[in-house]
C-alpha cells in the first residue's frame, strides 16, 4: 500500500457552499437522477424539516456575502484564472464527469455524504496496482464490517491533479481515467503524488 485517506464526492464550491455538487456527462447532461441504485440525497427526504432547509440556505447566502467581502481565504490554494476549469469548478461543481459505460460512471454513491449514513466514512486506498475504495460504516478507524466498494486497475488511470475549492484543507484530487471520464474527491489531495508515480 502506497497510501490511503478518509476521501469524499466534493461538496463545496467556490464560496463554501456544503452540498453544491453536481453529476454530469460528456454532454454535460444532468445524469444523477439515472445513477442506478442510488439513494436520494437525504436533504431530498420529505421527512427533512422546512425549518433545517431555511437555516442551510441562510447559512450559504451569509456565505457567499463574506466571502465576496474577505476575498479569497488565505488558507486555500489560489489559481489564476488560466488555471481554473470554469466549467466544472466555478459556474458548476462536478464531482463526475461520466458517459455510461467509463470508469467514473461505476464510482459508489457511498462517496456523497448526503446519501450515505450519517457515521459512514469512505478511504481511498492506493497501491502499485490499483485503486480501491473503502467502505467503514461504523466511521473511518472501525476496521469492522469494512467493504471494498470499488476498484481500478493501475492501467486505467490516466492521470491525477489536485484542485482548488476543496473541503477543509482547501484542495481536491481529480482522478482521470484513460476513457476521458473522471472523478472529484475531497481531502483526498495528499493521495496525488502516489497516482503520479504511475505514469512512471
Amino acid at each position: 500500500m502506497l497510501g490511503q485517506q478518509p476521501v469524499f464526492f466534493s461538496s463545496r464550491d467556490r464560496f463554501g457552499r456544503a452540498d453544491h455538487r453536481s453529476y454530469r456527462d460528456f454532454r454535460r447532461t444532468d445524469i444523477e437522477p439515472h445513477l442506478p441504485g442510488w439513494p436520494p440525497r437525504r436533504m431530498d427526504n420529505p421527512a427533512v424539516s422546512v425549518t433545517k432547509q431555511t437555516g442551510k440556505f441562510l447559512a450559504e447566502l451569509v456565505g457567499e456575502v463574506l466571502t465576496g467581502l474577505a476575498g479569497p481565504s488565505s488558507g486555500r490554494r489560489t489559481t489564476s484564472p488560466d488555471e481554473r476549469d470554469t466549467p466544472n469548478e466555478v459556474d458548476d461543481l462536478v464531482v463526475m464527469w461520466a458517459d455510461p459505460g467509463t470508469v467514473a460512471r461505476d464510482a459508489p454513491w457511498q462517496l456523497d455524504p448526503s446519501r450515505r449514513p450519517p457515521r459512514y466514512r469512505t478511504l481511498l486506498v492506493v497501491t502499485d496496482r490499483r485503486i480501491v475504495v473503502v467502505g467503514r460504516p461504523g466511521g473511518k478507524d472501525a476496521v469492522e464490517g469494512e467493504e471494498v466498494l470499488w476498484q481500478v486497475p493501475r492501467s486505467l488511470i490516466a492521470h491525477a491533479e489536485v484542485r482548488p475549492f476543496g473541503g477543509a484543507d482547501g484542495e481536491d484530487l481529480r482522478i482521470h481515467f484513460t476513457d476521458g471520464s473522471w472523478v472529484r474527491l475531497a481531502n483526498g489531495a495528499t493521495l496525488c503524488k502516489h497516482l503520479e508515480a504511475f505514469r512512471r
